[in-house]
């Protein structure tokens, strides 16, 4: 037994691993600043560090702030990155403290965030989860019977055929909430419920829009037979510390517990006021645009979740998958669509300058677990067009690495990328490596692949 154990993880890190650690490789040393909106919460966590507030008053880096009824300045982000990556971003502040004797005299300018905030940061709290997390999910897959080349898909697309795998180098906040939420996938994979708890109420504190997981979180329970009281009891057990960080930071900076950066922030983004930022209903074209639009769409940056997603709605109606996967299905789909609905009735639909549909980025990652769940169910000519739709995304996700991830808004994304690097404020070095190191890793795991099934046809 003990053996068999050992032979399944080698199995699993010799398909996982080389993706990881590309995936390190190319994302340790290299960042994507993200201007103002990193800057938004790199401000709050510089207050908090060294003055002990959550008000910007005196490091306003960005024109994304809020200003409350009290007259002073806040980050108008999600608060959940800034909270939970703040020991990190303090601990580095002080010992800049410590061999700097400029720094405390100069703190206020951003200029003082450093490679140190900007790499570390993204690393600890999105790279190397997110790498953590594909390799535990893999090893579950493989467990229930999912083949290597299914796992080698998943891996791919979630480390680098997504939009929150572009956003990883950077604190935007959309990839710490999509590694929130694929945790939270794999405790309720496992029915670790008050962890689930836990999870989903640091995402929804991550990103608020994680807050329409909830109803595809009650289906999957319901089609499960697991809404049970006791299962319920112990998700808010394990949300009650989140919930905790929600009612302190809200009613700190706000004034109230509902009272959330958006309904305070800067004009410039569509007024003080929740309803001046939202429309009554959706827009179809805004919708369109989002799904099959060149200048953000999915059909553009990544076109296999298009597929998924596609052939996911017809399996289910079809009634052809099992169980679990209908239930899994029915949660992605149901949060997609919500996420699509309320990104469609947002005024700033485009989500500015970022590349792809960053308000839908939180659930993408989910679809590479799905595609691995369904691979064996497809016909030949499916996984043939979700391999073409990922290579697609492998390839803009090369072009997004050499270049910005700040793409602007209201132009095709892979002209202007092009246009970009054309006019030389890209790095084509960086593309090469990219290519070449991922083309490396191809060939190497392509024989990974071919060994693990003879081996497993034999054993």
């Amino acid at each position: 037994m003990i053996k068999a154990f050992i032979n399944k993880n080698q199995i699993i890190v010799s398909i996982v691993l080389p993706w990881i650690l590309l995936c390190l490789f190319l994302n340790i040393k290299y960042y994507q600043d993200g201007d103002i909106n990193a800057l938004s919460r790199y401000a709050a966590m510089r207050a908090m560090s060294m003055e002990g507030t959550f008000q910007i008053d005196e490091v306003k880096w960005s024109m994304d702030w809020s200003q409350a009824e009290n007259g002073h300045y806040y980050s108008n982000k999600a608060p959940g990155p800034m909270l939970v990556g703040f020991p990190v971003f303090w601990l580095i502040d002080h010992i800049k403290l410590l061999v700097d004797k400029k720094f405390e005299k100069d703190y206020r300018r951003k200029e003082t965030l450093g490679y140190e905030h900007k790499v570390l940061l993204p690393l600890l709290f999105q790279v190397i989860p997110m790498c953590l997390l594909v390799f535990f999910i893999a090893r579950y897959l493989y467990n229930t019977g999912v083949s290597p080349i299914a796992i080698t898909f998943m891996t791919v697309a979630i480390l680098f055929g997504n939009t929150a795998s572009l956003l990883m180098t950077t604190w935007f906040g959309h990839s710490f909430a999509a590694c929130l939420v694929l945790g939270l996938i794999l405790c309720i994979l496992y029915k670790k419920w008050i962890l689930s708890g836990l999870l989903l109420g640091l995402a929804i504190l991550s990103d608020y829009s994680v807050g329409l997981f909830i109803p595809g979180l009650i289906i999957y329970l319901s089609q499960t037979k697991q809404l049970k009281s006791q299962v319920l009891v112990n998700i808010i057990i394990g949300g009650i510390f989140p919930g905790i960080l929600w009612l302190w930071y809200h009613w700190t900076s706000f004034g109230g517990p509902f009272s959330l950066p958006n309904m305070y922030q800067n004009p410039k983004f569509g007024g003080d006021s929740i309803a001046r930022q939202f429309h009554f209903i959706p827009i179809p074209y805004f919708m369109l645009v989002l799904l099959f639009g060149d200048e953000r769409g999915l059909l553009f940056t990544q076109p296999w979740v298009l597929v998924i997603i596609g052939v996911g709605l017809y399996y289910l109606w079809q009634k052809r998958f099992d169980n679990q996967q209908r239930a899994l299905f029915s949660v992605a789909i149901v949060t997609f669509i919500l996420l699509l609905i309320m990104n469609a009735a947002f005024t700033g639909w485009h989500g500015g300058s970022t590349p792809g549909p960053r308000y839908l980025s939180v659930i993408l990652p989910l679809f590479g677990v799905l595609t691995a769940l369904a691979y064996e169910k497809l016909s030949p000519m499916v996984r043939h067009i979700l391999w073409i739709g990922l290579a697609v995304s492998v390839v803009f996700g090369g072009l997004v690495y050499g270049t910005t991830i700040l793409a602007f808004e209201y132009f095709t994304i892979w002209t202007w990328l092009l246009d970009y690097l054309r006019d030389g404020k890209g790095d084509i070095l960086r593309i090469v490596i990219y290519f070449l190191s991922f083309a490396a890793v191809t060939v190497y795991a392509f024989k990974v692949n071919m060994g693990v099934t003879k081996k497993d046809i034999y054993n």
